[in-house]
């Protein structure tokens, strides 16, 4: 054995024999998928116990120190093509299955903490509208953890054997990377700067941003991400880069302790059409309360105020350390008709002038062909003008104070007859101030109303061309006449009308039920066209 090794090879040089390299090359070395050498099992042992009694000479290794030769061997592996240090790393099954995921695991644990993986988990918590501590916990289950069919428990999703999926950052762990990492400036409590002097039934809780402080961080946002847009560039509008157009506005809904919330957002009409996006809109107020609250009055004046202020003046902010010019200019206020009634200081949208835009009468609702609306001499309905706004609301301010002794209904009664004589709707000074000119009305009521009459109308034929002389309530109308199939038609109004009819009956008591049973085709058109309102 010892013969035959010194004749394989020179000691000194560190080479073998021309002969047994010969041999060697004619029957080179090769690995199966499983990384071990093709050839007799004897053969193979003495070609691996060969490269290693080298490397060891070579490198300075001994038998209790065999480090320098494994590092020796792997410079010459990682200076192999791609292709073939990929096809040797597969190969083996070792680096595959214990190697790889020990260093994949410290990658993906490292990974977990990283800004990356922070901002993946806030896109998470605020991708389509916040979602709850349930929800978020839920998506980072759903993206972590599957249904093991084998033993029906669950497991980790792992991408490979033994590396389960990158996961996001828990809940608390991220609610306070979001309040010690993202500045979203100082936050105003509702119930300590807008309930002053309130009852404590009266206050309500919330958060409100400063307008300007917000306007200047959108500002900086969007210079910063104009620069790495290709298409849908900020809109200058024809002036000067920095010349920001800010619609702003609010809108209550069904929400919260008291089934009443409020918010107000702000946005920049300079991305164009982009701003009918959520994500283009900011968060200005939150509250749990009503539109019309006080504690939304006095914000509004607030924010009034704020808007004549900054208006009137430029600002500067810093982008990559270049200081930017900036100037705003509120040119949209978006709300819905009945709260900009509200906003305008006006009285409801029913009153005897009806629009909060132009002085059009309520009598004047069916005789529109008549008259043109404009601002020209020869125009019937002319918009509403700002001073006669102030005049009016200065004089409904005497008139209360001469009828202090009045209270509640015995009040509006009064000062309603007052307010539609002065041929106005004002009622009170206008809470944000000259910007309300820049308002612009919301269609929804339009088409609510327009399909109100449609479906008005339409019950009046139905019913005339029905035989319900009969009927006593709706609910006794037969499907088959004209007024059975119309309603069947519109499935979700019959609901709502049998509904309606069986809460009448249910608290009405004996009279409401001896009321119904004596309805004439009359009064069941009344009824029906009540309800078409209300819709």
């Amino acid at each position: 054995m010892q013969q035959r090794n010194g004749k394989a090879r020179s000691l000194v040089k560190g080479h073998f024999s021309p002969d047994l390299i010969q041999a060697r090359q004619q029957s080179p070395t090769s690995m199966n998928e499983q990384g071990k050498v093709l050839g007799p099992e004897r053969s193979a042992r003495r070609r691996k116990q060969q490269t290693k009694q080298v490397a060891m000479e070579i490198h300075g290794a001994t038998a209790d120190n065999m480090r320098p030769a494994y590092e020796g061997l792997f410079s010459v592996i990682n200076a192999a093509p791609l292709a073939d240090l990929t096809n040797l790393v597969s190969k083996s099954p070792k680096v595959m299955t214990k190697v790889l995921p020990r260093l994949i695991r410290r990658r993906r644990k490292a990974f977990e903490d990283t800004d990356i993986n922070f901002i993946r988990s806030v896109s998470v918590l605020y991708k389509g509208g916040i979602a709850s501590k349930a929800k978020y916990r839920s998506i980072k289950k759903s993206l972590e953890i599957h249904q093991n069919p084998n033993c029906g428990g669950r497991r980790h999703i792992e991408f490979m054997q033994g590396v389960s999926m990158p996961g996001l950052l828990p809940y608390e762990k991220l609610q306070k990377r979001i309040e010690n990492e993202i500045s979203i400036g100082t936050l105003y409590d509702v119930r300590e700067t807008l309930c002053a002097g309130m009852e404590e039934e009266e206050k309500v809780d919330g958060k409100y941003r400063d307008l300007l402080e917000l306007l200047l961080r959108m500002a900086k946002f969007y210079f910063l991400v104009d620069k790495q847009r290709v298409e849908c560039k900020l809109e200058w509008f024809g002036k000067e880069e920095g010349s920001f157009k800010v619609a702003i506005g609010g809108d209550g809904a069904p929400f919260g302790k008291d089934d009443q919330a409020l918010a107000w957002l702000v946005s920049f009409l300079n991305v164009g059409k982009r701003i009918s996006c959520r994500d283009e809109n900011f968060l200005l107020f939150g509250a749990n309360c009503a539109e019309d609250c006080l504690a939304a009055r006095r914000y509004i004046c607030m924010l009034g105020e704020q808007i004549i202020e900054i208006e009137k003046n430029t600002y500067s902010v810093v982008v990559d350390g270049i200081d930017k010019s900036v100037k705003f200019e509120f040119e949209l206020l978006p709300n819905d008709m009945k709260y900009l009634a509200f906003i305008f200081g006006e009285l409801p949208i029913g009153s005897t002038y009806v629009s909060p835009f132009a002085d059009v009468h309520k009598n004047d609702l069916n005789h529109v062909q008549t008259g043109e609306f404009g601002t020209e001499p020869s125009c019937k309905w002319k918009p509403w003008k700002y001073s006669f706004r102030l005049k009016v609301a200065a004089s409904v301010e005497k008139e209360k104070k001469k009828n202090a002794n009045l209270k509640g209904d015995a009040l509006r009664k009064k000062i309603t007859p007052f307010i539609a004589k002065a041929k106005s709707r004002q009622e009170y000074k206008p809470l944000l101030g000259k910007i309300i000119d820049k308002a612009k009305k919301e269609p929804l009521y339009l088409k609510n109303n327009a399909w109100q009459h449609w479906h008005l109308c339409a019950m009046k034929y139905c019913l005339m061309k029905s035989n319900l002389a009969d009927c006593a309530t709706v609910l006794d109308v037969p499907p088959t006449s004209t007024f059975g199939r119309c309603t069947t038609i519109a499935s979700r109004m019959k609901l709502k009308q049998q509904d309606w009819q069986k809460k009448k009956l249910k608290n009405g008591g004996w009279k409401e039920r001896q009321k119904i049973r004596t309805l004439n085709i009359g009064s069941l058109e009344r009824s029906l066209a009540f309800f078409v309102i209300i819709l």
